[in-house]
């Protein structure tokens, strides 16, 4: 029912079989994120992300004819001209979806993420997997029981060219999850968990002028960028736009944070 359910394009269907204890986990650490973050800062960034999407979607020509960070080749340039508007697509779903936002992740909600974002991210990545020639994710033709009992399951999963993928499954609060997610979950999450906690307010406040500086800075390049009219131009403008980028990576310690 799963595969069937994520084969259609149904995220929503990953929540619900999640443990309880999953679900919370997800929910929490959002939370957490919320309280950590400064709320301008964040939502700068997302409007600027936002703005680099809506350029690429302008200025898609100039994109796929620069040679600027070297040219691709014509092979893989067929391939992301065939899922361009999939991955824009992709792109704005993330970007306007409710982590997108300081006010969204006070009020996340994991199922309604799950339900409405998830379920976008995977029906375009699968538009984007089918244009560059590959298998439709989640569809087999068969899916067999190779081993079980009460605590630990195998299953033989055989794609729709004949390929059969062994997944070992782990009953954990009576859901049925992939084992190597079980066994790394409990690590994952407390990491993440301790990076967030190790966000220094103090020094955020301290670095947060540059930083508003610099997404200034990016916005006046991404303007000359929009306004590029000819593949010289546009070359030039994203010259200009790698400056300030260096300038940021170079800059004194405590900036990373």
């Amino acid at each position: 029912m799963i595969t069937r359910e994520l084969a259609d394009g149904n995220g929503g269907i990953i929540w619900d079989a999640m443990p309880a204890s999953y679900q919370r986990d997800i929910n929490s650490v959002v939370h957490l994120l919320a309280e950590k973050v400064d709320a301008e800062l964040y939502n700068e960034s997302f409007h600027l992300i936002r703005r680099i999407i809506d350029l690429a979607t302008k200025q898609e020509k100039f994109i796929f004819n620069t040679n600027f960070g070297g040219k691709i080749s014509v092979e893989n340039l067929v391939k992301v001209e065939a899922a361009w508007s999939s991955i824009i697509g992709l792109s704005k779903c993330i970007s306007r979806s409710s982590i997108s936002d300081a006010d969204g992740l006070k009020s996340f909600d994991g199922k309604r993420f799950f339900d409405a974002t998830v379920s976008s991210i995977i029906r375009y990545t699968t538009d984007i997997t089918l244009s560059i020639g590959g298998e439709k994710p989640f569809e087999y033709s068969f899916i067999d029981l190779l081993e079980s009992n009460n605590k630990r399951t195998i299953l033989g999963l055989t794609s729709p060219s004949g390929a059969v993928h062994r997944m070992e499954f782990t009953n954990l609060q009576g859901r049925w999850i992939p084992t190597n997610i079980s066994n790394e979950w409990v690590k994952i999450l407390a990491e993440f968990k301790e990076k967030l906690e190790a966000i220094n307010p103090q020094e955020l406040a301290k670095n947060k002028p540059r930083l508003i500086a610099l997404i200034t800075m990016l916005e006046s390049v991404l303007n000359q960028i929009d306004m590029a009219e000819n593949q010289v131009q546009f070359d030039l403008s994203l010259q200009r736009a790698v400056l300030p980028l260096v300038g940021f990576l170079f800059a004194p310690s405590g900036m990373e944070n």
